[in-house]
């Protein structure tokens, strides 16, 4: 729905973008146990049918903790059983 502005479920093209807030839980992902690094969560719903997705907004600051999470995922091996 993000890239191609069309419902997955009915093929409509009324979507609508909620952007991600770091004050709400749905709309946020903690990266560390403080809460001080967050990557916000856009969700698109669809005005037709009420489907919704949520996508990352992954930006500078957000790519860099990701890939440092994602190398201590390399490091621990833990991930390798989930994908």
């Amino acid at each position: 729905m993000k890239i191609t502005k069309e419902c997955t479920k009915c093929k409509s093209h009324e979507i609508v973008k909620i952007p991600g807030n770091k004050n709400i839980a749905e709309g946020r992902i903690m990266l560390n146990m403080w809460g001080t690094k967050v990557l916000l969560l856009d969700k698109f719903v669809c005005m037709n049918c009420g489907y919704y997705e949520r996508y990352a907004a992954i930006d500078k600051n957000a790519r860099k903790w990701l890939n440092h999470i994602a190398d201590k995922n390399k490091s621990e091996n833990n991930f390798d059983e989930f994908v």
